[in-house]
């Protein structure tokens, strides 16, 4: 039947109906179940599959959204944080020949310090040389009285050779000739003068001491051993050396002396200029920092993280607000407990303190009245 139809000139539904009427075997309607039911199954397998690759896109999509809004909120704090740098800078820049021009002069403050500190020290530890050749020529005086007290101890004449060791003998000066042009006149002027001037002072000496110790006469009795008065006169010439010499090291420990004062009075000057550029330096760095405190910085939050509201609802402006880390505010609260605390701990004892008031007064009225 199906060979007599022209395929060209039938219809379609007319041939749906024709196969219809066709009659089908069972084995045949056993074929086509099974093949409606394989058919059903990989279309619900690629559903499934279909939604499942929906599934990790839409997860997959969702992540990189999310990490895509975190880039750019990165990215534009970034940005902001490159800006406040740049103001910084420029401000900093402002501020940088004013701060270099007093870091100098507290340096140059500090290098003179360290110097004057240095001299100090070294004056002082010259003071210190000078104290122990003191001592030293004490140490040398002690020795040549001694020898003196063992020299005349028990003699008949050791009050008048005692007058004769403690009488001052004046050393003779030199006058230096500052005129040095000729070797040989400059030679012989210099002795001219040295002669002249011991020949002066020894008259002068003579003048100012004739009416003093014209009763000291520096001879030797007859019945004195001659060894005995010239061990005294060398012994005085030795005290005398040695009191020349304290004399001069007193003289150099004045002018140290001088020196060091002079030298602290510049030390008080530079440590009340280094305060002063300390100071400066420090409302300089003050007004830095009140500067670069006044730039705007911008602090990221979430609406988790804001507790500043007007009811239910965050208030427009947040001026008012403060920004404070979780530490501080636990930080905070456990503060409150301390000082419930430390309130109920004062509590009890102004409580002890009155108890302790009330028997002491109760013990000093039982007192008066035992005395009375």
């Amino acid at each position: 039947m199906l060979e007599d139809i022209e395929f060209d000139k039938v219809d379609i539904l007319e041939l749906n109906k024709l196969i219809n009427n066709i009659p089908i075997n069972k084995l045949e309607e056993e074929e086509n179940a099974y093949l409606k039911n394989y058919f059903k199954y990989l279309r619900r397998e690629i559903f499934d599959d279909i939604a499942e690759i929906k599934q990790k896109f839409d997860e997959t999509f969702n992540i990189l959204f999310s990490e895509q809004v975190l880039l750019e909120g990165d990215i534009k704090f970034a940005k902001i944080r490159l800006i406040l740098f740049y103001d910084e800078w420029v401000l900093l820049k402002e501020f940088q020949n004013n701060e270099a021009v007093l870091a100098q002069k507290l340096y140059n403050k500090k290098k003179e310090k360290m110097e004057i500190e240095s001299k100090i020290k070294e004056c002082q530890d010259k003071l210190l040389s000078k104290k122990g050749e003191i001592e030293d020529i004490i140490v040398v005086e002690k020795d040549i009285q001694r020898r003196f007290n063992e020299l005349v101890n028990g003699n008949k004449y050791e009050e008048m050779l005692t007058k004769i060791f403690k009488k001052k003998i004046k050393r003779s000066k030199k006058k230096n000739n500052d005129n040095d042009d000729n070797d040989g006149d400059s030679d012989e002027s210099s002795s001219d003068s040295d002669s002249d001037y011991d020949s002066e002072d020894m008259n002068s000496d003579f003048d100012e001491n004739s009416s003093n110790e014209e009763e000291i006469e520096e001879i030797c009795p007859e019945d004195l051993e001659q060894e005995i008065f010239d061990k005294v006169l060398s012994l005085r010439l030795e005290q005398s050396d040695q009191e020349y010499n304290i004399s001069e090291i007193q003289k150099v420990i004045d002018a140290l002396k001088k020196e060091n004062e002079g030298y602290l009075k510049k030390e008080k000057i530079i440590d009340s200029a280094l305060k002063g550029f300390e100071a400066d330096i420090q409302e300089f760095q003050n007004l830095k920092q009140k500067r670069l405190n006044e730039l705007d910085v911008v602090v990221p939050l979430k609406l988790s993280q804001i507790q500043y509201l007007n009811g239910q609802t965050v208030p427009s402006d947040l001026s008012a607000a403060l920004v404070f880390q979780n530490e501080e505010v636990k930080r905070l609260k456990l503060r409150i407990k301390e000082l419930h605390q430390e309130k109920a701990d004062i509590r009890k004892q102004h409580r002890e303190l009155r108890k302790m008031h009330n028997n002491l007064i109760i013990n000093k009225k039982r007192k008066i009245s035992k005395n009375c």
